[in-house]
């Protein structure tokens, strides 16, 4: 409205240079000009005041979406109280500073002439501003102990100040993550609903792609672990994984199971170094049998031990007080009590074929 104010009015669509010759003419034209401008200055006001209304109310609505983009504001508030103690000290220091340099160094220097001005640079020495060039000019016999007096004390309360804000933000940190259900934040909810929304329908293209290659009857065709197994050690830089599964037979009434001490045969190898781990290789694996099966061949590595839900990385590579490894069937026989059991090896990377 006021932008339409100042194009559409009479003076701005009919002004023309030269102003008229004849003074009085001329003054009414200068001062038709004078209001444009003013009128412009108000409309430029107007709309800083409102871009940065615009500002924060977009900030607002972030806030509203994402509650972590409120975490300044959301930590002063945790700690108002505290806040508000430390903004009456800064104040009162500031006051009291701004009156001592304009005491001291008020006719000698033009930083601290007039109160406003000793104000101002009371503000600049607390925001790391430079005065002490300016002191030194002024009264060099007191610059420096004036110069200390003024910087220490403001270094302290700023460190004050960002431990009170730490504080909140943490805080506030803690109450966010205990409350971080998707109800809480909408823009995670959204997120989670698209993620939904992809994961079922993904889920049907690839049941009807499964559906598509199945044979006899319409089965759904099942993985070939071979061919996987052979696809995976064609990978140069990764190292070859097999895991071993030891279980009851199916349908034996007796409860008959493999034996996992009598699958593998091994190679011990000491620890390189004192307290090291022993490693156990695979020297040969029995044809036929659950590790040949799974394409383990002599070379391969015993890294971990799977039985009753816990993973063994290291405990059954351990050597005893006088250095020696453990023996591979004895440990085996132990884990055989609590089948299923999973052995994990690990082999050498494929060389790479061109």
């Amino acid at each position: 409205v006021m932008y339409l104010m100042v194009s559409l009015s009479y003076t701005y669509i009919n002004f023309e240079f030269p102003l008229a010759l004849n003074m009085e003419e001329r003054f009414n034209e200068f001062q038709d000009l004078a209001n444009l401008a003013m009128g412009m200055e108000r409309f430029n006001t107007v709309m800083a005041v409102n871009t940065f209304v615009v500002c924060l109310r977009g900030v607002a609505a972030a806030v509203v979406l994402v509650p972590q983009l409120g975490a300044v504001v959301d930590s002063l508030g945790h700690v108002k109280y505290t806040f508000m103690a430390w903004f009456a000290l800064y104040i009162a220091m500031l006051l009291g500073y701004s009156f001592a340099g304009l005491f001291v160094f008020g006719p000698r220097s033009k930083d601290f002439c007039t109160f406003t001005d000793s104000f101002i640079t009371s503000v600049k020495v607390m925001s790391g501003g430079r005065i002490f060039n300016s002191l030194q000019k002024s009264d060099a016999d007191v610059a420096f102990t004036c110069f200390i007096v003024f910087v220490i004390p403001f270094m302290i309360v700023h460190e004050v100040f960002y431990s009170i804000l730490l504080s909140g933000y943490l805080r506030d940190r803690e109450i966010k993550s205990k409350n971080s259900e998707p109800d809480n934040y909408p823009l995670l909810r959204i997120a989670l609903m698209v993620k939904t929304w992809v994961r079922r329908y993904t889920n049907k293209c690839f049941t009807a792609l499964q559906f598509l290659r199945g044979r006899g009857g319409g089965a759904l065709a099942r993985v070939n672990k071979d061919l996987v197994t052979i696809q995976r050690d064609r990978r140069p830089t990764k190292l070859r994984m097999r895991e071993v599964v030891y279980e009851k037979k199916q349908g034996d009434g007796v409860g008959n199971y493999i034996n996992v001490w009598d699958d593998v045969t091994w190679r011990v190898a000491n620890p390189y170094y004192t307290g090291g781990l022993a490693q156990f290789y695979v020297a040969d694996a029995k044809q036929g049998g659950p590790a040949a099966e799974a394409r383990v061949e002599p070379g391969f590595r015993l890294v971990e031990i799977q039985s009753q839900g816990k993973r063994d990385r290291e405990k059954f590579r351990t050597v005893n007080a006088l250095g020696h490894p453990k023996d591979p069937v004895q440990l085996l026989k132990d884990e055989e009590q609590h089948l299923p059991v999973t052995l994990v090896f690990e082999g050498r990377p494929s060389p790479p074929l061109w």
